[in-house]
């Protein structure tokens, strides 16, 4: 499932929300012989199964959320002229999805979910339009907090057995490691970030949670980088395990990221992180 995110007190947090966005290949239009629309016609009044039914959802969504990933990879660097064109897109996109999942009669217990869906789907597309005639970060920004909430994919998927999607991330963690236990008792560690967008991310500052055996979080460090992430780049962000949780410490992981679009007085976002947990030798 998709997140948009939405301006809480001038940072641009993770929503609660989804964006659909583009769908799979679209149903020819050209279609005019008797047969062909029978069987069209046949094909949409009896119901699909459970794994039918899925594997369609997963046809028209997936290549909807690819472009959701688009344009969230331009938006969260400040690229407003790519972000406004691929929001344009979506526009198309989410009104022909919409129209596709309404072709197919669904199982049983589904139809309302999918109602729901079609309903953000139409709701998205009048949004986008407006982020589609945008010039500014601050105009985009303004749109990000008006889309409903994604609770009708996220029950149309569950009831379907399918998996949620993997949320969209400008960065990704590759790596870490601590270094032995020094004279102080502090420990030093780092944790290797990558920028997995096309634009410079400045000010990127990790939310890095120290934990214990049983994945309680001892405490909370916030590194943040010395210098810009370069478009693919990959750069260590340094950090202490204090005295008092030495002893208990046997892992960490990135909870969350934060970071400006653009430059460093750009909009500041900041995104939950699904990182890797990493042990501590």
């Amino acid at each position: 499932m998709r997140k948009a995110a939405a301006v809480v007190a001038g940072i641009i947090t993770i929503g609660s929300i989804s964006i659909l966005g583009a769908c799979g290949s679209q149903q020819s239009s050209s279609v005019s012989t008797a047969s062909a629309s029978s069987t069209v016609s046949s094909r949409a009044r009896k119901a699909m199964t459970k794994e039918e039914a899925g594997q369609y959802y997963e046809k028209v969504i997936t290549p909807n959320n690819e472009l959701q990933d688009a344009f969230n990879s331009a938006y969260f660097v400040g690229d407003v002229a790519t972000a406004t064109d691929t929001a344009a897109e979506l526009v198309k996109s989410d009104k022909q999805c919409a129209k596709q999942l309404l072709l197919r009669t669904w199982p049983a217990g589904t139809e309302k979910y999918v109602k729901g869906v079609v309903k953000s789907l139409n709701e998205d597309a009048t949004i986008m339009t407006t982020v589609s005639d945008a010039s500014s970060m601050d105009e985009i920004s303004q749109q990000m907090d008006n889309f409903s909430d994604s609770s009708s994919a996220e029950a149309l998927r569950k009831k379907l057995g399918l998996k949620t999607p993997p949320q969209f991330s400008p960065v990704s963690v590759t790596g870490g490691r601590c270094q032995p236990i020094d004279s102080d008792r502090y420990r030093y560690c780092d944790i290797t970030i990558k920028n997995d967008t096309k634009g410079q991310l400045f000010l990127v500052t990790s939310t890095i949670s120290i934990m214990d055996g049983s994945g309680a979080s001892l405490d909370e460090t916030y590194p943040q980088l010395s210098s810009p992430l370069q478009p693919g780049q990959e750069m260590n962000n340094e950090f202490l395990i204090s005295p008092e949780d030495v002893d208990k410490a046997t892992q960490f992981k990135m909870t969350s990221v934060t970071w400006s679009a653009g430059s460093n007085d750009g909009t500041h976002f900041e995104l939950p992180v699904d990182s890797q947990t990493i042990a501590i030798q």
